[in-house]
């Protein structure tokens, strides 16, 4: 069984997930500044963004959920149609109700 601060090895976890289809404009909102924010700091910026109690529980590999800073995933936001001018926003990873990393393509 894995440690509660999320180091343990395990390959795969047990997250929360949902998966946003709408088309979203995010052109000129500062997605950035939302690395560490709260959920309520992300439901600012983008209002449509779920609450944990919301999302489905699923397992995932661990290598998908791990951040460039090396924190873990519990939950992932993964959305479908979301464009930032000429990127398109596919992820937002939380630890603890707090973004970890946005994932960009």
């Amino acid at each position: 069984m894995g440690r509660p601060d999320g180091n343990s090895p395990q390959m795969i976890r047990m997250i929360r997930f949902t998966r946003y289809d709408a088309a979203m404009d995010l052109s000129g909102l500062d997605l950035i500044s939302l690395a560490g924010a709260s959920r309520q700091g992300v439901r600012v910026l983008v209002p449509a963004f779920r609450e944990s109690t919301t999302m489905k529980k699923r397992w995932s590999f661990t290598r998908n959920l791990r951040a460039m800073n090396g924190g873990i995933a519990d939950e992932v936001h993964e959305f479908l149609n979301a464009t930032q001018g000429n990127f398109k926003l596919k992820q937002v990873l939380l630890r603890d109700g707090r973004v970890i990393e946005l994932r960009y393509e």
